[in-house]
């Protein structure tokens, strides 16, 4: 039975890894993505407002499909990352018993 356990848990350990990998990076991304998004937000916006202003209806669509597309692309990130921390935290159940 004891075991059964060791092998269990050196069976888990390379999950653990690349899920605590995985974790970092995206740690690492979501960060500068946030930086970058700040910057591309507010540029975005200014766009949005100048096209407004004058009357550029076909640019103003584009530039509010972009802003949509880089908010679903911050949520999706933000998802993903909290199931692999999810999934990481319960491997690491297991690991430990």
């Amino acid at each position: 039975m004891i075991i059964f356990k060791l092998i269990g848990k050196i069976a888990v350990l390379p999950i653990v890894f690349v899920l605590s990998c995985l974790c970092i990076t995206l740690d690492v991304l979501t960060v500068v993505y946030c930086h970058v998004a700040g910057f591309v937000f507010n540029l975005l916006l200014l766009f949005i407002f100048l096209t407004f202003i004058t009357s550029q209806w076909t640019a103003l669509e584009i530039l509010g499909i972009l802003l949509v597309a880089f908010f679903i692309l911050y949520f999706t990130v933000g998802t993903v990352l909290a199931v692999i921390e999810s999934s990481r935290a319960f491997f690491v159940g297991i690991l430990r018993g």
